[in-house]
């Protein structure tokens, strides 16, 4: 059968069938396959242009997975350097925050110290104001004590001087009057 096709497909004159020139039917057939190349060639032509197109496209596909591939890659390359700078930052930070914490720490240290001598200094102020009160106080006491005393020492003087006019008045016998009058007064 396959061969009667190619006997068909190929010009002929007479009509396989009736051997007649001008068959109607065979005039039909060789029209239909005729026009059956034609649009099988056609289909053929548009399939190698759709072929050619799609190879084109396919190709431009590639491409541009590569680009965005790339463009992909170069973002996240550069979105990883933004990491890894925020990293190093954020180090740096958290560093910087532990020394500060550490001197904070220190200074608070430091002022609790100044603190306490603060205090030590307020009741080595309170006492010294307590001992310079002390003192005014003794200083005051020592001179009432030595107006006194100077009181008593004229008083000692004045009696001493009154014990030797009364010996000499008692040794003279007269003065036995006096004495009497001396202890009255006195």
């Amino acid at each position: 059968m396959h061969n009667d096709l190619d006997t068909y497909s190929s010009p002929q004159s007479s009509c396989p069938c009736c051997q007649l020139t001008h068959c109607l039917s065979w005039k039909k057939i060789t029209k239909v396959i005729r026009k059956l190349e034609t649009e099988t060639r056609l289909a053929a032509e548009i399939g190698q242009s759709l072929l050619q197109k799609n190879e084109v496209y396919v190709m431009e596909s590639n491409h541009l997975k590569g680009q965005v591939r790339k463009t992909i890659g170069v973002e996240e390359w550069e979105r990883n350097g933004i990491l890894n700078e925020s990293v190093v930052d954020l180090e740096n930070t958290n560093l910087k925050c532990a020394a500060l914490t550490k001197d904070l720490e220190q200074t608070r240290l430091e002022i609790e110290k100044l603190e306490l001598f603060k205090y030590k200094s307020h009741q080595s102020d309170t006492r010294e104001d307590t001992l310079q009160s002390t003192l005014e106080d003794t200083k005051q006491e020592l001179m009432i004590s030595r107006k006194a005393e100077l009181a008593l020492e004229s008083k000692y003087k004045k009696l001493l001087a009154r014990y030797g006019k009364l010996l000499l008045c008692y040794e003279n016998d007269d003065c036995h009057m006096r004495l009497t009058l001396f202890f009255f007064i006195c």
